[in-house]
């Protein structure tokens, strides 16, 4: 995942723009943000998020009502 991060994103252009394609979702909002979030980037900051989460966010949904189903903390 790191060495994705090398490759410049104009390089990429063309074989996201041919996956959408192939995947028949040229007029869908789909092709807009799905070659963006499975980048790795992103991929990256959204799990920092998460793991940068504190406990006391976890306390107050179980105190509100929520499951642990889904939760890894």
């Amino acid at each position: 995942m790191l060495a994705t991060l090398f490759v410049p994103s104009v390089a990429l252009l063309v074989p996201l723009h041919l996956t959408v394609v192939d995947m028949s979702m040229i007029n869908a909002f789909w092709a807009v943000w799905l070659p963006v979030g499975a980048n790795a980037f992103n991929i990256l900051l959204v799990q920092q998020f998460y793991v940068n989460l504190s406990g006391e966010i976890f306390e107050a949904a179980r105190v509100d009502g929520a499951g642990r189903s889904g939760c890894s903390s």
